[in-house]
């Protein structure tokens, strides 16, 4: 999987541990996605980015394929939208003719590396596990957490034991004062949103 910057989806808190199989989903028109970005669903109209606390997270962007099956970066004609290549994540904007979707990690019980939006620990919490936060889509982008929600009251996401069982910080990078290990606590059950 590549290394973005936002959500990486990692294993599952059920069963074996390994991740739910990716899904596809269809865009709603005229938003921009984000690899990494934790994204909601609006039913038929199609997934957009979460903007903030307070709603459920239906799943993980990983990459996008278009209507045939195919990674959409290997398309070089054909499809409406654009397509910006970037090693912090590659965005989609799309537009109401073309026939991308995005490849999605469902969010339920799915453990991820997730990114905050400043260095931990400014806030209290913010790298300890059994804590909370909330996306920082609303300021920051749907590819972040926001460093300063950091409470012992339930939010979108709970972090979760990391290098140690009193650090979440993400044992691959145990560097980081940023990438740290969380579960989606306010999240929709996924299903094949189609694309």
């Amino acid at each position: 999987m590549k290394e973005f910057i936002g959500f990486r989806p990692k294993y599952s808190v059920s069963g074996a541990g390994s991740l739910p199989p990716v899904i596809r989903a269809r865009i709603a028109d005229s938003v921009t996605i984000r690899e990494g970005g934790a994204v909601i669903d609006n039913g038929t109209t199609g997934i957009s980015p979460v903007a903030g606390a307070s709603t459920s997270v239906f799943g993980y962007v990983v990459g996008f394929e278009d209507k045939d099956g195919f990674l959409y970066k290997h398309k070089t004609s054909g499809f409406a939208g654009t397509m910006t290549e970037s090693a912090q994540g590659d965005t989609y904007l799309a537009t109401t003719t073309e026939g991308v979707a995005a490849l999605l990690i469902p969010a339920a019980g799915v453990v991820c590396s997730g990114y905050l939006n400043a260095a931990a620990l400014s806030s209290a919490g913010s790298n300890v596990p059994g804590y909370f936060l909330d996306s920082a889509g609303a300021t920051s982008g749907e590819e972040y957490l926001l460093e300063s929600s950091a409470s012992t009251t339930k939010a979108q996401f709970k972090l979760m034991p990391g290098t140690t069982t009193r650090l979440a910080t993400d044992p691959e990078h145990p560097e980081s004062t940023r990438r740290v290990m969380v579960l989606g606590i306010e999240v929709l059950q996924a299903y094949d949103a189609g694309a």
